[in-house]
């Protein structure tokens, strides 16, 4: 289904009802979040983006995805190892970092490790409800 006729079936009432009574009310606000945040990201004109890309990147918090590094040993290790060094050596600024873990990993202990650097959010709902965060621009 395109994501353009979801979200506009999503501003049903009915639909939202029914919903509701299947997934419950934090189902809802989780995707009606994910919808405008995806919607506002896609959709913004480059002057502007060009003018709230800074703004976001003074937000001291930064969301990290685990896409692939859950299932490659090799992206488990490295990346984060990537990540934190160039940290260090001031290759990007210093924020807050979280990393939202959508699967389980292939490799628990190294996410149990990186926990001492990184922030780690395993809970289903609040990876569900940050993760849209994670696409916005700066």
């Amino acid at each position: 289904m395109h994501q353009g006729s979801r979200s506009l079936r999503f501003l049903s009432l009915r639909y939202l009802a029914g919903k509701a009574r299947k997934r419950g009310i934090l189902w809802c606000v989780k995707t009606g979040l994910n919808l405008l945040l995806r919607w506002a990201t896609r959709n913004l004109n480059p002057k502007i983006e060009r003018i709230l890309s800074p703004m976001f990147g003074l937000i001291p918090i930064r969301f990290l995805t685990s896409r692939h590094l859950m299932t490659r040993v090799g992206h488990i290790c490295l990346e984060p190892d990537m990540y934190l060094k160039s940290g260090i050596l001031g290759w990007r600024p210093n924020k807050t970092t979280f990393w939202l873990i959508t699967s389980p990993p292939v490799m628990p202990t190294m996410v149990k490790y990186w926990s001492q650097y990184i922030t780690i959010i395993e809970n289903r709902f609040l990876v569900q409800l940050l993760r849209p965060f994670s696409h916005l621009p700066g």
